[in-house]
Parts: C-alpha cells; sequence; structure tokens
C-alpha cells in the first residue's frame, strides 16, 4: 500500500524504476530469537525538473504513512532534466510486511 501511495503521488514526473529491497534484521530479542525489528527498505528513481521533484518530494512528506528517508540522490540528466534516486525505509516487527 505505500508503495501504492507513492506512485499515485507521481503525476508530474515519470517514475523510471521502484524497488522493494531486502529486509533487515536491525534489532533481535536475545531471549526469543523469533522477535526481531526489520528495516524495510523501498528505492524509486524519477525523472523530471526540478520544482516537479521538488514538489514530488513535498507530496510524500504529506503521505499518512510513517517513513525515513534514507538516501536521496540527485542528478541533472541534460538541464532542466534531472534523475533523483529516493531510498525510505519503515521499521516493522514482520520480515515480510514489505519484501523479502
Amino acid at each position: 500500500a505505500l508503495l501504492r501511495e507513492l506512485l499515485n503521488q507521481a503525476s508530474r514526473v515519470q517514475v523510471q524504476s521502484a524497488q522493494a529491497l531486502p529486509a533487515e534484521l536491525i534489532y533481535q530479542d536475545e531471549v526469543d530469537s523469533e522477535t526481531g525489528i526489520f528495516r524495510h527498505r523501498l528505492q524509486l528513481v524519477i525523472r523530471g525538473n526540478y520544482y516537479s521533484l521538488s514538489n514530488y518530494l513535498q507530496q510524500l512528506e504529506q503521505l499518512d504513512w510513517s517513513f525515513y528517508w534514507q538516501r536521496l540522490d540527485y542528478k541533472v540528466l541534460e538541464a532542466p532534466e534531472a534523475e533523483l534516486t529516493l531510498e525510505i525505509y519503515t521499521i516493522s516487527l514482520e520480515r515480510d510486511y514489505v519484501a523479502s
């Protein structure tokens, strides 16, 4: 559902790729090995001009989802066209919450 919301906001930019990266175990309970906390990362590559990409990022911040920004790379391809690689993540108790 989060990925769908991210893509729905992309009306003025072109989505080049959307990829769910493997879950990472960031904490494991020492007593109960079945219990852990996982980081689920999503990577988007989008194209557009500076203003459309900036507007897209502002729309993402308004979503009801709680996610964290991991990485943002901005590269001008040929002015005014640019490519933005965005990596965000969520935290969950489930290994398969976003992708496995």
